[in-house]
């Protein structure tokens, strides 16, 4: 394994860093000695806790460093595992955006961690969608959900219309982020975008229980197109070429491998609840990727590329 100027600069920092904590007082000369690096590069060591929010302090008489009095590292009870976590999270909430990375941010502060040292863990995120006031519109709807007040807002999609919803879920799917609630008018359970929504206004008017199976129904969900009855099987023939990639995961969590083919290609099943939970899934595997089931499905994913092809590539 190679050991690379970050990491062993990183090993020197901790290092330090437990020194501090255990009440002693540290010399840059005896710190470059000991790690075999120049004072200069100790200072700047020193330099970066402190910028870090570590609260080092040079001793003006002797010009050795020490914590200042009553910080003390052990003040938090994480475990390295649960910190690991924590900071996988912190880049997760950073990419999400306003109000979850500034909360993320005084978690990590007030449980003083080198967060500027552990940069263990990359996320990929979708670039979320733009909300306008999204840190009001979540308190809103949060404090509705809590309460369980029935909530009224405008809801824009090709023209304004007034809605009135039981308040169940926020969700976060593929950079969108939905209100999951009741449509009072008609008692469907819908998925409304919340940059679609406008003036939301709790009610005195309060609801029941949220559904007990909506848990159940938005683990099994994929994207936005869920529902609650999962009684589509669509089933397909995927190729040798990529058949190791469905092996290793689970695109969807009812993802079902029903059959190893001799020529390596595999036969995959799923459960949905409307075509459009997977179409845009089939799309992205074509041509590796064939529909076996149901013919329905089959036929409209042939019209689709088939009108696509005419329209963009004659």
């Amino acid at each position: 394994m190679i050991t690379t100027n970050y990491d062993k600069r990183v090993f020197r920092l901790l290092a330090i860093l437990n020194m501090l904590n255990a009440r002693k007082r540290v010399v840059a000369k005896d710190l470059s000695e000991e790690f075999n690096v120049t004072v200069r590069s100790i200072q700047r060591d020193l330099k970066l806790l402190n910028e870090t929010g570590f609260p080092v302090h040079k001793d003006p008489k002797t010009g050795s460093y020490l914590f200042v009095e009553g910080f003390n590292l052990g003040q938090s009870r994480l475990t390295e595992k649960e910190w690991a976590l924590i900071l996988s999270l912190s880049d997760m909430a950073q990419k999400i955006g306003r109000p979850f990375d500034g909360l993320m941010k005084s978690i990590i502060k007030k449980n003083l961690h080198p967060t500027a040292l552990c940069d263990w863990f990359y996320f990929k995120i979708d670039e979320p969608a733009s909300v306008a006031g999204l840190e009001s519109l979540l308190w809103t709807l949060i404090s509705a959900i809590r309460e369980k007040k029935i909530v009224t807002f405008t809801y824009s999609v090709h023209s304004d219309y007034q809605v009135e919803a039981k308040p169940y879920k926020i969700a976060h799917f593929h950079g969108f982020w939905y209100l999951v609630g009741e449509d009072t008018a008609d008692g469907v359970i819908k998925k409304y975008a919340l940059d679609m929504i406008k003036e939301p206004k709790g009610t005195e008017k309060r609801f029941g229980k949220i559904p007990a199976d909506l848990g159940k129904t938005l683990d099994e969900s994929f994207n936005i197109w869920f529902g609650q009855d999962r009684g589509k099987k669509v089933v397909v023939e995927v190729e040798q070429g990529v058949a190791d990639y469905f092996r290793r995961r689970k695109f969807f969590p009812n993802q079902e491998i029903i059959e190893e083919k001799e020529d390596g290609n595999i036969v995959v099943s799923y459960l949905v609840t409307h075509y459009m939970e997977i179409i845009p899934f089939l799309k992205s595997w074509i041509p590796q990727l064939r529909v076996i089931r149901p013919k329905e499905l089959k036929n409209r994913l042939r019209k689709e590329l088939e009108e696509g092809i005419e329209k963009h590539l004659q």
